[in-house]
């Protein structure tokens, strides 16, 4: 449930993140430090969070849920 919760919250934020990378490309604005476009840096962003949403989908569907009390056990050194 805290996928979809994760997904729901991210995909509006790849939009608008989209959205500017997006404005920056049509303005053809340069950085002024390297002289480079400021799309490319930025769209490291959208990327990034549409990597997160994919990673997340493919973990609910890939990999078997961990109970919750699984995790809180921890193995016991041996001879102690």
């Amino acid at each position: 449930a805290s996928t979809l919760v994760v997904v729901a919250i991210l995909i509006p934020v790849t939009i608008a993140s989209y959205e500017v990378v997006n404005q920056l490309f049509q303005f053809d604005q340069p950085s002024d430090a390297m002289h480079l476009p400021m799309w490319i840096p930025q769209g490291i962003v959208p990327a990034s969070l549409l990597m997160v949403i994919v990673m997340s989908l493919m973990r609910m569907w890939l990999y078997e849920p961990v109970p919750d009390s699984a995790d809180a056990q921890l193995p016991r050194p041996q001879g102690l």
